[in-house]
C-alpha cells in the first residue's frame, strides 16, 4: 500500500480516538493489519483518500460507540481494531481482563 494512504487511516482513526480518550477513557488502537485491510476495502484511485473517512466512521466509529452505549468499553479500557480473515476484529482490553467483544459483519 502506498505509505501516504495508511498515514492517512491512522490520521482518521486518531481523529476518532482522541474525544473517546478525553471524554470516555478509553484507548482506540489499530493495528498495521487492520490499517491495510481498510485501505483495501475503500480506497477508490477516482476519488483518492475521500471515501476512506466515511468507511472507518461506518466499520469502526459505529462498532465503538455502540460499545461505550453498552457500556462495554468504559473508562481504562482499551480497544484494539485488528483484521483476520479479511474482517475487522475488536478485541478490548480492560486493565483486569481481557475479551474478544465482536466481529464486524459487513
Amino acid at each position: 500500500h502506498p505509505h501516504h494512504l495508511l498515514r492517512v487511516v491512522d490520521q482518521i482513526v486518531a481523529d476518532l480516538a482522541q474525544p473517546l480518550a478525553k471524554n470516555n477513557g478509553v484507548r482506540l488502537l489499530l493495528t498495521p493489519t487492520a490499517a491495510a485491510l481498510l485501505v483495501d476495502q475503500a480506497y477508490d484511485p477516482a476519488y483518492g483518500a475521500r471515501p476512506l473517512k466515511r468507511h472507518i466512521q461506518k466499520t469502526i466509529g459505529t462498532p465503538v460507540a455502540r460499545m461505550l452505549v453498552a457500556r462495554e468499553a468504559t473508562g481504562g479500557s482499551s480497544i484494539t481494531v485488528d483484521a483476520r480473515e479479511g474482517e475487522l476484529v475488536f478485541q478490548l482490553s480492560r486493565e483486569d481482563t481481557d475479551m474478544s467483544v465482536a466481529e464486524a459483519s459487513d
